[in-house]
């Protein structure tokens, strides 16, 4: 007998990237008031995944993709010392960072309230629907449960140090319990 095999963070990832596109089309990422920032393109949001351990310098800059856009990455897994004898928890983090060319030498014509409000529509979006992580998985085997923010990064030109282009991040966490299997 074989029996599925779930792959968490893969499921949470691409959920999130589907939602956030979902909501480009929709358009939840406009401009707010009269600030210089475009829309986000449903295809500038993209799954983004970066080897632990690897440094990215600030020139390397974002290829490939239509800015203003959206990463998506899990960006951390962590055990919890919650969970019953018949099943184990794990906190998984995904990160979404918004990334734009826009950031200048000018930080007054930066659109910072655009990008504080998307955060917001996202952290909404996520937040609010309490059973956006279950629809891909089998709660028999691994089921997310709680969902809950865990930093949000505003968009402040001084603390772009990481990189240039990325202007906003806002980090949550998934709990998800994981089934053990009898013998």
């Amino acid at each position: 007998m074989t029996t599925a095999v779930v792959n968490p963070e893969w499921c949470i990832q691409n959920r999130t990237v589907l939602t956030l596109r979902a909501m480009a089309v929709e358009g939840e990422f406009r401009r707010s008031g009269t600030e210089p920032v475009m829309a986000v393109h449903p295809k500038a949001i993209i799954p983004w995944i970066t080897p632990q351990g690897h440094t990215q310098n600030a020139s390397d800059g974002i290829v490939n993709i239509n800015m203003p856009g959206m990463l998506v990455s899990t960006n951390s897994i962590k055990g919890s010392t919650q969970g019953v004898n018949c099943a184990d928890d794990e906190m998984i983090g995904v990160m979404v960072q918004i990334v734009d060319n826009a950031v200048g030498p000018q930080a007054s014509m930066t659109p910072l309230r655009t990008y504080g409000d998307w955060m917001n529509r996202i952290r909404h979006r996520i937040l609010d629907n309490h059973t956006l992580f279950r629809q891909d998985m089998d709660p028999a085997i691994a089921d997310p449960f709680v969902t809950f923010a865990r930093d949000r990064v505003p968009s402040d030109p001084q603390r772009l140090l990481v990189h240039e282009q990325r202007v906003a991040v806002f980090t949550f966490m998934v709990v998800v319990r994981h089934h053990r299997r009898g013998s």
